[in-house]
């Protein structure tokens, strides 16, 4: 089932989501809208779709930048290595933090197959016989 943010009645998202909290790298691609110094920035997923992700940071990134994304699954055991696109910002924390939208671009196949089994794996546990 899909999660409706309250504060975004009208979500459009085409996959489902699930809650998790993930270190991530991103680093602004060459070409990018905004380029500071071209470094990585260590961030926390809030929430993750085989689509893309939700992300808080201590930096921003205007809409439409590119970005390179580096984001362990360690329920799966894998690394996914792909390009995204920031998609939306907003500022939390009085403008200390920002929530971030990023669609995931040219997501090759075997990691779409890693985050289809992740998502998979944090909706339907595994149940502990007594």
């Amino acid at each position: 089932m899909k999660q409706k943010d309250p504060k975004f009645p009208k979500d459009r998202r085409r996959e489902d989501r699930v809650s998790a909290e993930n270190k991530v790298v991103l680093e602004p691609l060459v070409g990018s809208p905004d380029k500071p110094e071209s470094q990585p920035y260590c961030v926390l997923t809030e929430d993750i779709s085989p689509g893309g992700c939700r992300v808080l940071s201590s930096q921003s990134f205007p809409a439409a930048t590119l970005l390179s994304v580096e984001l362990p699954l360690s329920k799966v055991k894998k690394m996914i290595k792909t390009k995204g696109e920031v998609r939306w910002v907003r500022s939390v924390e009085d403008g200390e933090l920002f929530e971030m939208g990023i669609e995931f671009i040219d997501l090759p196949p075997e990691s779409l197959v890693a985050l289809l089994e992740y998502s998979y794996k944090k909706t339907h546990p595994k149940k502990v016989r007594a």
